[in-house]
C-alpha cells in the first residue's frame, strides 16, 4: 500500500490509495493544497514543469486563468491533469511576483518498484540503496517506449539512502514520443515582457514593455501551430498586427508572444 500523507503527487494517486501502474497526462510536480491554490513541493527533472522553470516553493493559483482558490486538493489535481499534449497555462506566484507559464501535459506512467526484485538484483545481503542504484534497476525494467524521469517514495524524489524491503517506491516514466518544448516559457524564468490585449479574426493587439522585434504564434486547443507572425518593429506599448483568421473555427486558442528571450502565453476565445 502507498500512503501519501500531506503531500499529494500530481504524478501519482490521491492520498491513501494503492496502485501498481497508472497512466495519465500530467506536468511533473508534487503538491499540497493551500487556501488559494497549491504549493509545489517537488519538480520532476525533465518534465514539463521543470522545463518551463517551475520551482519547489512556487504557488500555483490558477490554471488556464481559472482560480484554484477554494478548491479541494483533489479538484486542483484534476485541473492540472488532462489529455497528453494539450497545453496548460499556470499562474505561478514566486517572491510576490505573478508569472504565466505555459506548457504541454505529457503522458506519465507511475510504476511500482518491487522491493523483493530490487533486493535480488543487487544481492539479498544489501540493506540500503541510493537513488542512482534504484534508477539503474528501474531503467532495466523500463516500460516499452518510455524513459525514466525519476524515482520517488511517498510522493517525494529519493535523495538519500533507502532501506529495503520498501513497498512505497515508484518509478516515473514518460512516453518517449512526447514533445516538451512547445508551448513553453523560457527556462531562465524571466517574467513575461508582453501581454495580449485583443484577439479577433483580423487583428491581434498586445503590449510590449520594451522596444524590439517580437514573434507571435497562434496555437489551437490541442497545441498545434496555426499561424506564426514576425513583428519586426515592436514598440514599447500597444502594438497591433493583422492576420487572417476568417477560416478558423470558433473556439479557444493560445497566443504566444516572444521577445528578447522572454515568453508569455495567453488563452483567448475566437468567436
Amino acid at each position: 500500500m502507498h500512503i501519501f500523507h500531506k503531500v499529494l503527487s500530481v504524478l501519482a494517486l490521491t492520498a491513501a490509495v494503492s496502485f501498481a501502474t497508472e497512466v495519465f497526462g500530467g506536468i511533473g510536480v508534487t503538491i499540497y493544497g493551500t487556501p488559494d491554490g497549491v504549493h509545489v513541493v517537488e519538480v520532476i527533472p525533465g518534465g514539463p514543469a521543470a522545463l518551463v522553470g517551475i520551482l519547489p516553493g512556487d504557488r500555483i493559483t490558477a490554471i488556464d486563468q481559472v482560480s484554484l482558490k477554494g478548491l479541494s486538493q483533489d479538484q486542483c489535481v484534476e485541473k492540472l491533469r488532462g489529455i497528453p499534449a494539450r497545453p496548460l497555462e499556470a499562474t505561478v506566484i514566486r517572491d510576490g511576483e505573478s508569472l504565466s507559464m505555459v506548457m504541454r501535459r505529457v503522458q506519465l506512467t507511475i510504476e511500482d518498484i518491487d522491493p523483493t526484485a530490487l533486493s535480488n538484483w543487487y544481492g539479498k545481503d544489501r540493506k540500503e540503496f541510493n537513488a542512482e542504484e534504484i534508477k539503474v534497476f528501474a531503467e532495466a525494467k523500463v516500460v516499452q517506449n518510455t524513459s525514466l524521469l525519476g524515482v520517488m517514495r511517498r510522493g517525494q524524489l529519493i535523495s538519500s539512502a533507502v532501506k529495503t524491503p520498501s513497498d512505497d517506491i515508484v518509478g516515473v516514466f514518460v512516453d518517449k514520443e512526447q514533445v516538451f518544448d512547445a508551448p513553453a516559457v523560457t527556462k531562465s524564468q524571466k517574467a513575461a515582457s508582453s501581454s495580449l490585449k485583443s484577439f479577433n479574426r483580423k487583428l491581434i493587439a498586445f503590449e510590449l514593455l520594451t522596444e524590439g522585434p517580437a514573434s507571435l504564434k497562434i496555437l489551437d486547443a490541442n497545441g498545434e501551430l496555426i499561424s506564426s507572425i514576425e513583428h519586426q518593429k515592436g514598440l514599447a506599448g500597444i502594438n497591433t498586427v493583422s492576420w487572417d483568421g476568417s477560416k478558423m473555427p470558433s473556439g479557444r486558442y493560445l497566443v504566444r508572444i516572444e521577445q528578447n528571450g522572454s515568453v508569455s502565453g495567453l488563452f483567448a476565445v475566437l468567436r
